[in-house]
């Protein structure tokens, strides 16, 4: 029997790198370099005022943007140990 995986070997892995958390907040990103810093700056004052004792983090998983997504989401974070940028390849469907 084939097993189907549902995230790619090497998401998976970076997701294990990221380790023990309590809150874990995915933001799923394609070329959003204009919107992902509020995003990312909007989470992490909800987890920081509503989870304060937790450990938490935001996973920017992004699909190969090429406008700077990843770099913008990193630039608005108030915790840089708090956001990780992942990357996986973005899937053609045609």
């Amino acid at each position: 029997m084939t097993r189907t995986r549902l995230l790619p070997d090497e998401l998976f892995r970076q997701l294990v790198a990221v380790g023990q958390v309590d809150l874990l907040v995915g933001v799923p990103t394609f070329n959003h370099a204009s919107t992902i810093g509020p995003v990312t700056t909007t989470l992490h004052a909800g987890l920081a005022k509503h989870f304060p004792r937790e450990r938490t983090v935001i996973v920017n998983i992004d699909s190969g943007s090429e406008d700077g997504t990843r770099g913008a989401a990193a630039r608005r974070t108030a915790r840089p140990d708090e956001l990780r940028n992942l990357s996986t390849p973005a899937r053609r469907t045609a």
